[in-house]
């Protein structure tokens, strides 16, 4: 007979199976942790207007350089080229509010590298103020040809001359532009040699060596940063000059394998700048 006491096991819960993630459970955190991050810096890196055009145009010249691989497959380039032409027209359509910001660092010269020297700065800003209005027309013109010339007779080649005019004013800006990071550079390569000097001569004190080394670095990354945007600048110089020829679109001066080959490797190098950028913040 039992006294009607319970045994020490008779009310007592089932002991708890404590289960030890698999290698399939930490593959699966390791890829949901990989993929918010990257949606995370992704959302973050595209929110700036910038970087979207960025985007819009590495995708554009990348579809033309497809396309002219598949150049014996008509209907797949066709439809590439399209593809491109209409990522091209909506990147017209990105910089028809950039106007205002060109206008400010005219006044303020807030293009300038070095604020004590704003002249160059405000070069590049009064380039921009004749860029984008030629270049607002030429896209009005080339979407409702009849708009702005309801009366013309015949086709008409205003669009492309607008457009040559606004990349002459491009042009002038590609030449300052890589003036000022040539003498940007200059200075910041005086301060790398200025630090490393003290770096050497404070070996003893820790404190202002881990300081020498941290502006070493973000001097090094602001000199790589000013080199990319000099590699650029030259990539675009070419197609500049080609599309600023008064018959660019009826006796063009270099192929267009050329200059899309040379976009396309400006619009790489531009995207590896920004994300070099963006992960140094």
């Amino acid at each position: 007979m039992t006294d009607g006491c319970r045994s020490p096991d008779s009310s007592s819960s089932p002991p708890l199976m404590v289960e030890h993630p698999s290698n399939d459970n930490n593959m699966t955190l390791d890829t949901r942790s990989f993929l918010d991050r990257f949606l995370q810096g992704y959302t973050k890196f595209m929110s700036p207007g910038i970087n979207q055009d960025r985007g819009i145009k590495l995708l554009q010249y990348t579809l033309w350089m497809i396309s002219y691989y598949y150049k014996d497959k008509t209907v797949l380039r066709d439809a590439l080229r399209k593809l491109c032409n209409e990522l091209s027209f909506a990147r017209y359509v990105l910089r028809l509010l950039q106007l205002p910001p060109a206008l400010e660092a005219a006044r303020s010269g807030s293009w300038s590298y070095n604020p004590k020297g704003q002249i160059l700065g405000k070069i590049l800003a009064w380039t921009m103020i004749g860029y984008y209005p030629l270049e607002h027309a030429a896209y009005v013109q080339w979407q409702t040809p009849k708009l702005l010339f309801p009366k013309t007779a015949g086709p008409s080649r205003l669009a492309e001359q607008l457009s040559a005019w606004s990349c002459r004013c491009w042009f002038a800006y590609i030449v300052t532009e890589i003036l000022q990071c040539f003498l940007e550079l200059r200075k910041h390569k005086n301060q790398l040699n200025q630090l490393e000097h003290k770096k050497k001569t404070d070996d003893d004190d820790e404190e202002d060596d881990g300081t020498a080394r941290v502006s070493i670095q973000s001097t090094r990354a602001t000199m790589q940063n000013l080199r990319l945007q000099i590699v650029r600048d030259l990539l675009f110089a070419l197609p500049a000059i080609h599309w600023s020829l008064p018959n660019w679109d009826t006796q063009p001066w270099l192929s267009d394998p050329l200059v899309n080959t040379l976009m396309w490797v400006e619009s790489v190098v531009c995207m590896y700048q920004s994300v070099a950028s963006f992960q140094r913040q």
